[in-house]
């Protein structure tokens, strides 16, 4: 009982991550091509709602949603539909709404002939 009232209580008082608390840590499994990390830097700066943030959160987004991230995809529509940190763009949005949620093709490469799956 005690741990879960401390396990709430550190919920509580935990600040929300924001831009002025990225860990190095997350910065780099992001940069590493890690799809949760991405999405988790992509909604960072995508909720710090501040113009000069878009750009990062529009680059994590398109990282993550590219690897089928269905949250990086529907902050990208949200994105091209408002306009935020690049010109409103409503294809582009209709573009990542109908990709959400689809599974991404598995990586494959050809070897002698046959078509293998990609390791990861």
């Amino acid at each position: 009982m005690i741990r879960n009232a401390f396990s709430k209580l550190k919920t509580i008082i935990t600040p929300r991550p924001s831009v002025a608390n990225i860990s190095p840590r997350l910065l780099e499994l992001a940069t590493s091509g890690n799809v949760e990390a991405q999405a988790k830097l992509a909604e960072i700066y995508f909720n710090d709602g501040s113009e000069e943030h878009y750009a990062a959160s529009l680059h994590w987004n398109r990282q993550a949603a590219r690897q089928g991230h269905p949250a990086a995809q529907a902050r990208l529509v949200t994105i091209y539909q408002r306009g935020l940190g690049v010109e409103r763009d409503p294809k582009e949005a209709s573009r990542w709404l109908r990709s959400i949620g689809r599974p991404r093709p598995e990586p494959v490469r050809v070897v002698s002939g046959k078509i293998v799956k990609q390791e990861a």
